[in-house]
């Protein structure tokens, strides 16, 4: 992740696009899909899988390391972020991590405010990790 931005290069909304257009500079992207499948056996014996949905999803995480990963769901509103940060700047976390400091979090980003402050604390965060490799 690079370690700067300008206040110009934050999106002006958190509209998915506006998100992905700022992050797809910063982080690597990919794109995938998620097909729920159910097996159902005829009268026969024969295995018939049934494809209910297709969901696409959009993951940027971080080159330092891969735990850091934004997405989102296309027909559900949000972008969310999971992974490991600072217990100090988050609170209590969902699940401690191996390194004392940091703990899992999972939770929507509410705000172009708390996006700020999570892709900052991001970038705190990859540099403690990059320094521990």
């Amino acid at each position: 992740m690079q370690e700067t931005y300008s206040e110009n290069d934050i999106p002006q909304s958190l509209r998915w696009q506006n998100v992905d257009k700022f992050l797809k500079k910063f982080l690597h992207r990919f794109v995938s899909e998620v097909i729920p499948i159910d097996t159902v056996i005829d009268e026969h014996g024969n295995e018939i899988k049934k494809v209910f949905s297709r969901k696409r999803f959009i993951c940027w995480y971080s080159r330092i390391f891969e735990i850091n990963e934004f997405y989102h769901t296309y027909g559900t509103p949000g972008i969310w972020f999971h992974g490991y940060l600072p217990q100090s700047e988050f609170g209590e976390p969902e699940f401690d991590s191996a390194k004392p400091d940091y703990g899992y979090y999972d939770f929507e980003i509410k705000s172009l405010e708390h996006f700020k402050h999570t892709l900052a604390t991001m970038i705190k965060a990859n540099e403690y990790f990059a320094t521990e490799e």
